[in-house]
């Protein structure tokens, strides 16, 4: 995290209407972060050990970025914890990496 705090608030609505009012907030990336991220999208989906380091680099990004998060069981509403962020779909932690990225929409 950098030394100015921004945080971005993840809207999930668009998971469902289960999902109104469920979000993950995140901290935005520091420039000096980028270089991580290079690549991810460019990946060679064919090479399992490089989508295997992708993924792994994904999930510690953002867990290093995860402040809170609220989800849809399929019964409740709950917390979403650090721990969690492994369990949550690749749609998901996408959206989390574009807005810490800045790439998603600034309303987010």
């Amino acid at each position: 995290m950098g030394k100015f705090v921004i945080k971005k608030v993840v809207d999930l609505g668009f998971l469902g209407e289960d999902w109104n009012g469920c979000n993950i907030v995140v901290t935005p990336l520091v420039v000096k972060e980028l270089k991580e991220i290079q690549g991810l999208e460019a990946l060679d989906t064919s090479d399992s050990n490089a989508v295997q380091q992708s993924v792994e680099t994904m999930i510690d990004i953002i867990g290093r970025h995860f402040v809170s998060g609220r989800g849809f069981d399929g019964v409740n509403k709950v917390a979403i914890l650090k721990d969690d962020i492994e369990e949550l779909s690749f749609e998901i932690l996408s959206a989390c990496l574009k807005a810490m990225a800045g790439t998603a929409d600034p309303k987010l």
